[in-house]
């Protein structure tokens, strides 16, 4: 049986991404990362609050009504395609990751790794 290796990355954040910047939350808190199979805590997130939301959902809102619709749709093609480009990429870590979050299968969560490159 393979033993399941934690990818090192998954210790503790205290930054959330707001425009790839990263973000303290305001109320500090934190949210347990456990595996789903042991309840083990393998590491922990920032635990966003209503203002965190309603900041990064205005700041989406901005950018979408802004940047982004100003781009022609060739330029936004290859935006989405290098995203793409970059979840295939790490697509090992991405599947361990889903995999240690919910649980999942790793065949099941590296064909959901798949799909959400595809779909860009």
């Amino acid at each position: 049986m393979h033993k399941f290796q934690y990818p090192p990355q998954l210790t503790t954040l205290n930054t959330m991404l707001i425009d790839g910047v990263p973000v303290a939350v305001r109320s500090g808190a934190q949210i347990d990362v456990r595996d789903p199979a042991t309840s083990q805590v393998n590491g922990s997130l920032p635990r966003a609050s209503a203002s965190d939301e309603n900041h990064a959902v205005q700041y989406a809102g901005q950018t979408m009504n802004g940047a982004w619709r100003k781009l022609d749709p060739t330029a936004r093609a290859h935006i989405l395609h290098e995203i793409a480009r970059r979840i295939r990429k790490r697509a090992a870590l991405s599947t361990q990751i889903e995999t240690i979050d919910v649980g999942k299968p790793l065949s099941q969560a590296e064909r959901d790794v798949g799909r959400a490159a595809r779909l860009l």
